[in-house]
């Protein structure tokens, strides 16, 4: 499978285009990743080979003493509110998210029917201050420990 910005659920058009998703925010609120997959009126997410979702921390996450939620979220619309399915929640500890960390958030269901599908990114306990993160669809594949993938 090739990868590019496509497969990105934090990349952002711009100006200025980048594939970095901010996470500063109010703890409890949830920051909804750049870019929206539209899967058109019958897609099926997880039919085919299997995909994972995974995050790469770029800057460090300050501020939010209990971590990151990480939502995978489907709905009927871009904006993920309109009957909301959440797939799978990892949350990862602000130990965990040291500069360039790789993790392989979740495997993508078979049957993921809704029209979008896109990530949540929650800060837990406390405001986080800073903190940039990027989150690709990836073929599972090539998820093995050897190729730098922490699996939690």
């Amino acid at each position: 499978m090739i990868n590019d910005y496509q497969d990105e659920l934090t990349y952002t058009a711009g100006p200025p285009a980048t594939s970095k998703q901010t996470v500063v925010g109010n703890f409890g609120t949830a920051i909804i990743g750049g870019k929206v997959k539209d899967g058109g009126a019958n897609g099926d997410f997880g039919a085919g080979e299997t995909i994972a979702v995974r995050l790469r921390t770029v800057t460090a996450l300050l501020g939010a003493t209990g971590g990151l939620q990480c939502d995978l979220v489907t709905a009927d619309n871009a904006g993920l509110t309109t009957n909301p399915v959440v797939l799978a929640t990892k949350t990862l500890t602000l130990a965990q998210m040291v500069i360039n960390s790789v993790f392989q958030l979740f495997l993508i269901p078979p049957g993921t029917r809704k029209r979008y599908l896109g990530i949540k990114l929650t800060p837990l306990t406390a405001n986080s201050t800073a903190g940039e993160v990027i989150v690709w669809l990836a073929n599972a594949e090539d998820s093995s420990p050897q190729n730098r993938v922490n699996n939690i």
